[in-house]
Parts: structure tokens; sequence; C-alpha cells
């Protein structure tokens, strides 16, 4: 009869397979890097190395609930740390920051050319937006 609970296991962890040792009973990474994830855990290891990866998940409280979140956290910023090495998370935070103010733009020049009762298709002159490295319609 197979074990039901998932944290204890006969099958090793994705952490404890990629550092080729045996998987303990306690092994304080595998309820976070079960088997099935092993790209996740080689990533924040390549990222963090296990030493510090185990002084984060033990700086947050010993609710599980916390610990899983935290790891949740690692496992993201590696693989977007992975898919941008230069800016990581701050690429994808400058993107929606520049989103958000091009939509803003567009709303406010909506707004001006309603006001002013001239056509959409009225082309305004354009300058550069430093922020977002892109044109932008001129502002009055």
């Amino acid at each position: 009869m197979e074990n039901a609970d998932p944290v204890i296991s006969n099958e090793k962890c994705a952490a404890c397979m990629y550092l080729r040792k045996k998987c303990a009973a306690n092994c304080q990474l595998a309820p976070y890097f079960p088997s099935d994830r092993t790209e996740d855990f080689q990533n924040v290891y390549q990222l963090f190395g296990v030493s510090n990866i185990i002084n984060m998940l033990n700086s947050v409280d010993d609710d599980d609930e916390q610990k899983g979140k935290m790891a949740e956290s690692l496992i993201l910023e590696a693989k977007i740390r992975k898919e941008n090495p230069v800016y990581g998370c701050l690429a994808i935070e400058r993107k929606l920051r520049c989103g958000a103010a091009e939509a803003a733009k567009g709303a406010h020049m909506r707004l001006r050319r309603e006001k002013a009762g001239t056509a959409d298709d009225v082309i305004l002159p354009q300058k550069r937006d430093r922020t977002c490295g892109r044109r932008s319609a001129e502002e009055e």
C-alpha cells in the first residue's frame, strides 16, 4: 500500500535528484520542490544556491503557507531571471508601467480630440517618450 502523504515519499525530491544525494525524511526542500519540479529547482539553484534557498525559507515564520509562498516567489524570480538575465523582474515592471502610461496618454488624447471636435484620423505631431522608448503623441 502506497503512502498517501505527499511530503513523506520513497521518491527523491527535485533538489536531492539534482544534487545527486539521498533524500532524507526531513529534507527541508522536499515540500517545495517535489520530483516533478526539477526544472524549477534548477533555475532557483542556479540563481540562489542551496544554502541561500534554505536560509530564505528559514527566514519566514514557521507557517507552511508562508514558506510555500516564499518558495513560489523564488521559483518565479528565477524563471523570470532566466528569461531576462539582465533586468529580470524589472523588465516586466517597466513593460507594465509603459503600457499603463501609453493607455493613459491614449485616453487623454481621445478626450482632447473630443473636446476639440477633431476626427480620430487626424495625425498629431510625435515626440520621443524617454521613459518607454517609443513615440508618443505631442502634448501641449
